[in-house]
């Protein structure tokens, strides 16, 4: 088990198959939380036919494995960080020394997913769920507070009465 020191609470997506809409194969997530120490390594640019692309890299560490995705089309694990979607392209076991770990390598996802927010109704609110250091890539920010009848709950927040 790896030191604990650098890993902060991240937000996972999975994907845990295929679900049909519209006539359409989609893929299915679960989003959970996982103790990561989560490193930036490379940012480079690529040029294509639309132009030059910017992707960064990260090196994750956890202590458990990582899915990863292949070249059949498999999707591998996702995490949020800075504001994007990293998707895991490599997964190992570090287990040489007392501090077993993983080391997992991410790059960023140029079909960026949307955000980790979950909105749905209850009576008359809307609740809406998102990591509290929501963060989007332009520099928008979500802020929490109970101004107007907003309050939070762990890391939902909800507008409406609370009744």
């Amino acid at each position: 088990m790896g030191l604990p020191l650098w890993k902060k609470k991240r937000l996972i997506r999975r994907c845990t198959g295929t679900v049909e809409v519209d006539g359409y194969n989609v893929p299915a997530f679960e989003d959970f939380y996982m103790l990561a120490d989560v490193q930036t390594t490379d940012n480079s640019v690529s040029t294509g036919p639309d132009g030059d692309i910017g992707l960064q890299k990260i090196k994750v560490f956890t202590d458990c494995e990582m899915e990863i995705a292949s070249e059949n089309g498999n999707l591998g694990d996702r995490i949020w960080f800075q504001g994007k979607w990293f998707e895991c392209r490599s997964s190992r076991l570090s287990e040489n020394t007392f501090l077993k770990h993983w080391t997992s390598a991410f790059v960023e996802c140029t079909n960026a997913d949307v955000p980790p927010v979950k909105a749905r109704v209850e009576g008359e609110k809307l609740v809406i769920e998102a990591p509290k250091d929501l963060i989007y890539a332009d520099g928008t920010k979500i802020v929490f507070s109970k101004k107007s009848g907003a309050y939070v709950n762990g890391s939902t927040l909800s507008i409406g009465d609370d009744k």
